[in-house]
């Protein structure tokens, strides 16, 4: 299943990196009408041979003027330089979502746009002009539509009316986790809980007075979307973003154990966290997050290539570190096959 507000947040985050290459398209393409004559400027020529030259040779002036100023546009950025742009949002948009391959029709419009700029860099010709000016005007469509829908998804997400209590913010954890049962399901939860209650500890923060809320969850893929005490709440977030890279490493086998638990030693906002619980006089504290915060990465180790925590990436696999997490699917259809195999045999 998938969770459309936190995939209109991380598509969004990757437009938003890419945005000096689609600004850069979007001017060169709305250019485009200028060297367009409507059928209406020509039928309003008047029939005068003197006035027909007259109109013809101002279109001449209009268009030149337009391509001059689309080749403007197009030698600002070097042929070199818009072939790494383009080869980093294509790879981008497919390990994010691999619709985006080479037989979707945007990728191969941004994969022509590479070819189409160096045409109009170089030869300056006319027909080159208006080719770059075309498909940069038809990218721009089908990205801003794109955005439009991005953006009501997310608007409609966030401008829905939910009771927080006062010093309350949210907590949004996603991921392409697939949890088939309802067991692993509650676990995360629990073992997120958990983490919450002992940083609430450390920071002298009443876990009864101020509970764990839920707001909002989604099944299939991971997504939950709770409600904690302001000042808990931000150092987790911290705390998980702040160890993201090592929780990659530590999933792809880069790191063990002790190393990755090192690592994370060293992060300010674990160093935070120590510091706090050195204020209160609470003895133990490295070695009580890391009883809390243990289960929750070993809980996406396997089965598992991203994770967004408040609309930022904390971990991202590339297709080459995936290995088996390309299977992630195989995990339900073995529980599903067992479940019809039992079944079966009850049938007999």
């Amino acid at each position: 299943m998938i969770d459309f507000y936190s995939y209109s947040k991380q598509f969004k985050n990757i437009l938003n990196s890419n945005s000096d290459l689609l600004a850069f398209i979007f001017d060169i393409g709305s250019h485009k009408k200028n060297l367009i004559i409507s059928p209406r400027e020509i039928m309003s020529i008047i029939d005068d041979n003197d006035r027909k030259i007259a109109a013809v040779e101002n279109f001449k002036k209009i268009i030149i003027k337009s391509s001059k100023e689309i080749l403007d546009i197009v030698r600002k950025k070097r042929p070199n330089q818009i072939f790494i742009f383009i080869n980093r949002l294509i790879s981008e948009l497919n390990i994010f979502d691999q619709t985006y391959n080479d037989q979707n029709m945007l990728i191969k419009e941004i994969k022509d746009f590479s070819e189409k700029h160096t045409d109009a860099y170089s030869e300056k010709r006319p027909e080159y002009i208006y080719q770059v000016a075309d498909l940069s005007f038809r990218i721009t469509d089908k990205i801003m539509f794109l955005i439009q829908n991005i953006d009501f998804i997310i608007n409609y997400f966030e401008s829905r009316d939910k009771d927080i209590p006062k010093d309350y913010i949210n907590l949004v954890i996603s991921s392409d986790k697939d949890i088939p049962t309802i067991n692993e399901f509650v676990t995360i939860f629990k073992n997120i809980e958990e983490l919450y209650n002992f940083v609430c500890h450390l920071l002298i923060i009443d876990k009864i007075k101020f509970p764990l809320i839920m707001n909002h969850i989604s099944s299939g893929s991971w997504y939950t979307d709770i409600l904690g005490s302001k000042r808990a709440i931000e150092c987790i977030e911290n705390l998980l973003k702040g160890i993201g890279t090592f929780i990659r490493d530590f999933i792809t086998g880069k790191l063990d154990l002790e190393k990755f638990q090192n690592k994370c030693k060293k992060t300010k906002s674990f160093l935070d966290l120590l510091k706090y619980a050195k204020d209160n006089k609470i003895d133990n504290a490295e070695l009580g997050i890391f009883k809390y915060l243990n289960p929750i990465v070993d809980s996406f180790k396997e089965n598992t290539t991203k994770v967004d925590v408040n609309g930022e990436d904390i971990l991202k696999l590339k297709k080459h570190e995936k290995l088996t997490l390309l299977e992630r699917d195989k995990k339900r259809d073995i529980l599903i096959h067992k479940i019809d195999g039992y079944i079966e045999e009850k049938k007999k």
